[in-house]
């Protein structure tokens, strides 16, 4: 199915699902190595809002780089109805990774 970039794109998944996949992740030491141990990163909400309340975006987008220390990062971009990104509005990082920062409850860490 192709995408319709309305803000529609992508849908609910189970728990369950959530945690096979990143057991998946978690157990293909391919995967590990491609993204150097880095299992999640949290990013604030205010990020997000500022991101998605741009007039025309539609959802985000997610590109891998890294810090000039080389140490892994996410940038996270808005997009608008035809598939741009908007490079030109609020892109955000400043992500925290995990681990050292994960989740309290672990589930799927």
């Amino acid at each position: 199915m192709d995408p319709k970039y309305d803000g529609s794109d992508g849908a609910q998944i189970t728990k369950p699902t959530a945690i096979a996949m990143t057991k998946l992740f978690r157990n293909n030491p391919d995967a590990a190595k491609l993204h150097s141990g880095i299992k999640a990163y949290y990013l604030g909400r205010d990020q997000y809002d500022a991101i998605l309340g741009q007039p025309g975006c539609t959802g985000i987008r997610i590109y891998h780089g890294n810090n000039p220390d080389l140490s892994p990062q996410i940038i996270v971009v808005g997009v608008d109805a035809k598939n741009n990104d908007m490079v030109d509005g609020y892109l955000a990082d400043g992500t925290y990774p995990c681990p050292a920062i994960c989740s309290a409850d672990g589930t799927l860490t």
